[in-house]
This record gives structure tokens, sequence and C-alpha cells, in this order.
């Protein structure tokens, strides 16, 4: 199971599902010369980022929204690491009902640092 937490190790979801594998995605630039082959440059590193779905309590989602917007890196813990990574775009919460208990759903693309 994947755990994101604060800097402080607080618990900012109480699940999460939907995890998808590693993602690397690099700046390419491939370009064809006079002879006819061709010449691949890579700018930079690539960037690693994973996508999930997480359910939060109103707490955690303020909590998280408010990590967000203040661009703070959130510490993203799973069977094999931890790392460190930011929110690559704004939540949108979708409210359900778990009982009588609301709970918050969002997907979520986490880029590492």
């Amino acid at each position: 199971m994947i755990a994101i937490k604060d800097s402080l190790g607080e618990q900012l979801s109480f699940a999460t599902n939907n995890v998808s594998p590693v993602k690397k995605e690099g700046q390419i630039i491939k370009r064809r010369l006079l002879d006819g082959s061709y010449h691949v440059q890579t700018i930079g590193k690539s960037s690693t980022s994973k996508s999930m779905t997480i359910y939060a309590e109103l707490g955690q989602v303020n909590k998280i929204n408010e990590m967000q917007a203040n661009g703070a890196h959130f510490i993203i813990t799973d069977e094999e690491s931890t790392q460190e990574a930011f929110l690559s775009k704004e939540l949108t919460w979708k409210l359900t009902l778990r009982g009588r208990v609301p709970i918050y759903v969002a997907s979520a693309t986490f880029l590492y640092v």
C-alpha cells in the first residue's frame, strides 16, 4: 500500500488504489541530418511520476490542498522506497459516503523530486 504523508510524517490519506507503475518521461529532440541519418538529443534528466486514486477525510483534504497551494513536497512511501514528490496538477475532489462518513476521492499524479 502507498502512504502519502507530509514532511512531519502525518498521514494525509487513509487509502490509495489504482496505483500506476512508475512512469518516466524525458525531453527528446530527434532531427534528420542531410545524409538521411538521425541525431537524437536528450535534454536534462527524465522526470519520474506515479498516478493513483486518493481517499481522504475532510481534514486530510484541507491539508493536501494547502500543501499543494504552497508548493510543499509530499512524502510517498511504498513497499520498496520513500521519496519526496509534489502534485503535478490541482486535484478535483468528489464526495462519496462510506456508511454515514463523508469520504473525498481524487485522482492524482505525483512527480518525484
